[in-house]
C-alpha cells in the first residue's frame, strides 16, 4: 500500500523527519569539528619539526575518523534506514523499536543507537527472525526474545513512499516489498541489496569466517551481490571484534565485470578491498612483461570452423595446464633442479679448499628448505660468509703454518745474518698482510662463488619445463607421448610470439612461487572468487596460498561454465582436491532477476545439457511477457526490427550476440541510426549508455532490462554453446526477444 494509506503513516513520517533532522545536526557538528581539527593541525605544524610528530599523526587520525563519520551521515541523510523490527527480549517487558540501515548511526550524547547497522549482531533477527522465539549472538552471549513487528520502508530523497508490514506467520519470500524492488530498472552498476536480503542469503552472508564457503547459485540468484555483502559483513565484524584493519581481495572474471561491481563495497563502507582479476594479479606478482594473449580468443576459436580434432587438442592443453597433475610435474622438476642450480665447484682461498662442492650441495639441500630458491640462495650465501668469518682463525692458522715453514727454511739455509734477518722480517710482514686480508679474500671468494649460480627467470624456466624431454621425464608416465608433444608444441608456438594464455598464468605463478616466493602468502583475511566455475584447480591452489587459513568465499554456477575447458569439473572435486574436504557448500536455487516466463524458457534450454547435475533455477513469482521468438527473412529485416525496439531511452537494452564477429557486424549496422549505442569487446573496461552490443561470453554476470538475441539459431547443442545461450537468455530482468533468421541453418 502507499505510505499515506498505512495506519502508522503519521507516526513513521514523524520518525523519519526526526531522524533526518538529527542527522543534519550531526553533519553540522562534524563539519565544525573538521574545521577545528584542520586549524589545530595547521597550528601544530608551526610548532613541530617533523610531519611524523605524534601530535600531528594523532590529529590527522582524528580528522580522518571525523571525515568518515561525516561521509556516513551525508550518505544516510536521504535514506537513513530501510527497515524496522520490534523486539522484546526475554525477561524485559519493554519492546525495542530497532531501525535498520546501511550504516550504523549512534547518538553519542545519549549513548544510544539511532539506526542499527545491517551487519550488527542484533540486525540478524531482522533478516532471519521468524514468528515466535528468536535469538542472536551478541558479544556478551546469546540473547533470546520475540519479534513483535517487522516493517520495511521505501524511502527516496528523504520522502516516505511506501510502508510494508511483513506477515510474521507466513514469512513469504516473494512479498510485496521484494517484488516492488525487483520491478525496478537495471543499471550498468550492481546495487546493494541490504533492504531485501532474504533468510537464505543472510545465512550465507553471516556464515563463519574460518572456513571456505562454496556457493552454487543459479542465474539471477544474486550470488555475486551476496558474496560482496558477505565481504562487507566480515570486514565489519573483524574490525569490531579485533579493532584492526586486515587485507581483503575480490577476484572477478574480467575488467568489465570488475567495473560493474566496483561500487558495491565502497557503498557498504568497505573501501580498502583489492578488486582485481586473476590475470592482473598474476602478471603483477610475476613481473612478466609479455602481453597476455586475450583469453577469449580461445572461445572464438572453439566457436569457429576449425577442425574438431584441433579443437580437442586445444581443450586438452588447456585442461592440462589447469590441473594439479601439472603442479605435481613442476614439483618433480624442482626437486632435481636444485642440483642443477648449485654451482659444481669448490670455495677456495689462495688455493686452499675451504668447502668442497659436495659439502656445499649437501649444506644447501638440507638448509633453508622453507624458503623460495632466490631467498634460499641469499640466506645460504650469507650463512657461508658468516661461517667463514667466524672460522677465519682457522684460515689464519693455515697461513701461520705456511709462513712458519718458510721462516724456518730461511733461518736454516741463509748464513748471512743481515740478509736472513731482512728476509724473516719480510715474511712476517707478508704473513701479517695475508692474515689482515682474510676478510677481503672471504668476500671475494663468496662473491666469485655467488656469481656462478644460474640466474633465475620465471618465464625461462617455464619454457624449460615445457620441453618434450623434460615434461616426459617428470610426468612419470602419466601422460602419453603424443599428448606431451602436443602440449609442448602448442605452448612453444604461443611463447615464441612473446605471448601467454590465461591457462599459463597458474603454472607461471607457481614457478615464480618456487623461485621468488609469494610476498602475499597468508596476507589476506578473506578472498571472494566470483564466477569460480571458470577457475582451474591449479588457480585455486594458488589462491589458497595467499589467504589466511581457509577463509575463501567461492561463488559460481556450473550451468554457466562457458570456460569448462579450463574450469573445474565439480564443486566436490574442488573441495576434495584443494580445500581438504572442509568447505561448506550452499545452494541458491531461487532466481530474483528474470520473470517466471523467461526462466522457464531458460530452464528448457539447459535441460538439453548432458550434465544432469546442473541445478535449474526456481524463479520467484514475478510474471511478465513471454519471450518473443521471431523468425525473419534476412539480415536487413533483422536490423530494421532491432532499431524499432531501441526507442525507449529509459530502459537498459543489451543485444547479445554469440561471437565478437557478429557483435561487430550488428554494431556497425546500428550505430548509423543509434548515437548512444556501445560495442563491448574483450578490451572494454568501462561502458556508459543504456544500449550495448556484447558477445555472449562477456555478458556473464551482467543484467539488463531487455535482452535481444539476434542470432538465436546460431547456437547448436554442444555443451559450450548451450551454456553460452543459457547465459545470454538469463541476462534480462523484464523482456527477452529472440530472432531466428535462417542464416545459420
Amino acid at each position: 500500500m502507499k505510505a499515506s494509506e498505512h495506519p502508522s503513516y503519521n507516526e513513521e513520517k514523524q520518525k523519519l523527519h526526526e531522524t533526518i533532522e538529527w542527522i543534519e545536526g550531526e553533519i553540522a557538528k562534524s563539519e565544525e569539528e573538521g574545521k577545528i581539527l584542520e586549524k589545530k593541525i595547521s597550528e601544530t605544524r608551526k610548532e613541530v619539526k617533523s610531519a611524523l610528530d605524534e601530535r600531528i599523526v594523532l590529529q590527522k587520525q582524528l580528522k580522518m575518523s571525523n571525515e568518515r563519520k561525516l561521509r556516513r551521515y551525508k550518505e544516510s541523510k536521504n535514506k537513513p534506514y530501510f527497515g524496522r523490527v520490534d523486539f522484546k527480549e526475554d525477561g524485559d517487558n519493554k519492546i525495542k523499536k530497532l531501525y535498520i540501515g546501511k550504516y550504523g548511526l549512534n547518538d553519542e550524547k545519549h549513548d544510544e543507537p539511532v539506526v542499527i547497522d545491517w551487519r550488527s549482531p542484533i540486525a540478524d533477527i531482522y533478516y532471519s527472525g521468524e514468528a515466535g522465539a528468536v535469538s542472536y549472538k551478541s558479544p556478551s552471549g546469546e540473547i533470546s526474545g520475540e519479534i513483535k513487528l517487522k516493517r520495511r520502508y521505501e524511502i527516496e530523497e528523504g520522502e516516505l513512499l511506501n510502508i510494508f508490514d511483513e506477515k510474521l506467520k507466513e514469512m513469504i519470500l516473494d512479498d510485496e516489498f521484494l517484488t516492488s524492488s525487483l520491478e525496478k530498472s537495471a543499471d550498468n552498476r550492481l546495487k546493494d541489496i541490504v533492504a531485501t536480503i532474504q533468510k537464505e542469503q543472510n545465512d550465507i552472508i553471516r556464515a563463519p569466517l574460518d572456513r571456505a564457503l562454496i556457493i552454487q547459485g543459479v542465474a539471477g540468484s544474486g550470488k555475486t551481490t551476496i558474496a560482496l555483502h558477505r565481504m562487507a559483513y566480515l570486514i565489519y565484524q573483524n574490525q569490531r571484534n579485533k579493532g584492526r584493519e586486515d587485507y581483503y581481495m575480490v577476484i572477478a572474471p574480467n575488467k568489465l565485470f570488475l567495473n560493474y561491481i566496483s561500487d558495491i563495497l565502497p557503498d557498504l563502507g568497505a573501501d580498502d578491498v583489492l578488486q582485481t582479476t586473476f590475470e592482473d594479479y598474476a602478471l603483477k606478482i610475476t613481473g612478466i612483461k609479455e602481453k597476455l594473449k586475450v583469453a577469449n580468443d580461445k572461445i572464438s576459436y572453439l566457436l569457429g570452423d576449425a577442425p574438431i580434432d584441433e579443437k580437442r587438442k586445444t581443450i586438452m592443453v588447456s585442461r592440462f595446464k589447469g590441473s594439479l597433475l601439472f603442479k605435481a610435474i613442476i614439483d618433480n622438476y624442482f626437486k632435481q633442479f636444485l642440483y642443477k642450480y648449485i654451482p659444481d665447484c669448490d670455495i677456495n682461498i689462495d688455493g686452499n679448499i675451504i668447502f668442497t662442492s659436495i659439502e656445499l650441495k649437501k649444506l644447501f639441500i638440507e638448509n633453508f628448505v622453507y624458503l623460495p630458491l632466490q631467498k634460499r640462495k641469499e640466506q645460504f650465501i650469507s650463512y657461508l660468509k658468516n661461517r667463514l668469518k667466524k672460522n677465519k682463525d682457522l684460515i689464519a692458522d693455515g697461513i701461520e703454518k705456511e709462513y712458519s715453514e718458510k721462516i724456518r727454511f730461511v733461518k736454516d739455509n741463509i748464513d748471512d745474518n743481515e740478509v736472513r734477518q731482512s728476509k724473516v722480517i719480510e715474511l712476517y710482514e707478508l704473513r701479517d698482510k695475508e692474515i689482515g686480508d682474510i676478510p677481503v679474500k672471504i668476500d671475494k671468494a663468496i662473491c666469485d662463488y655467488s656469481e656462478k649460480w644460474i640466474q633465475l627467470d620465471t618465464l625461462k624456466i617455464y619454457r624449460d619445463i615445457m620441453d618434450f624431454e623434460t615434461l616426459k621425464k617428470f610426468s612419470c608416465g602419466k601422460i602419453e607421448d603424443e599428448k606431451i608433444s602436443c602440449i609442448c608444441d602448442y605452448t612453444k608456438a604461443i611463447l615464441d610470439k612473446d605471448k601467454i594464455e590465461n591457462e599459463d598464468l597458474a603454472p607461471l605463478l607457481y614457478v615464480h612461487k618456487y623461485l621468488f616466493g609469494l610476498d602475499d602468502a597468508g596476507k589476506f583475511a578473506h578472498i571472494v572468487v566470483d564466477e569460480a566455475q571458470d577457475f582451474s584447480e591449479f588457480k585455486f591452489y594458488l589462491i589458497k596460498r595467499i589467504v589466511k587459513g581457509d577463509s575463501i568465499t567461492i561463488v559460481g554456477d556450473v550451468a554457466q561454465g562457458i570456460y569448462s575447458y579450463r574450469g573445474i569439473k565439480s564443486w566436490g572435486d574442488l573441495n576434495n582436491h584443494v580445500l581438504n574436504g572442509k568447505a561448506t557448500y550452499k545452494m541458491l536455487k531461487k532466481s530474483y532477476r528474470s520473470t517466471v516466463e523467461i526462466m522457464e524458457y531458460a530452464n528448457s534450454v539447459i535441460d538439453k545439457s548432458k550434465n544432469k547435475s546442473i541445478v535449474k533455477a526456481e524463479p520467484i513469482m514475478r510474471h511478465g511477457d513471454v519471450p518473443e521468438i521471431i523468425r525473419i527473412r534476412d539480415y536487413d529485416e533483422l536490423i530494421y526490427d532491432i532499431l524499432n525496439n531501441l526507442q525507449d531511452d529509459e530502459l537498459t537494452t543489451a543485444i547479445i550476440c554469440k561471437t565478437d564477429k557478429m557483435s561487430k557486424r550488428i554494431y556497425e549496422s546500428l550505430k548509423k541510426d543509434i548515437d548512444d549505442i556501445t560495442l563491448i569487446s574483450d578490451k572494454t573496461e568501462v561502458y556508459k549508455g543504456r544500449k550495448i552490443v556484447i558477445p555472449s561470453y562477456l555478458s556473464k554476470g551482467l543484467e539488463f532490462d531487455t535482452v535481444i538475441i539476434p542470432d538465436a539459431d546460431s547456437y547448436n547443442d554442444t555443451e559450450l554453446e548451450l551454456k553460452l545461450f543459457y547465459v545470454a537468455i538469463t541476462r534480462p530482468l523484464h523482456k527477452l526477444k529472440l530472432y531466428y533468421t535462417n542464416l545459420y541453418n
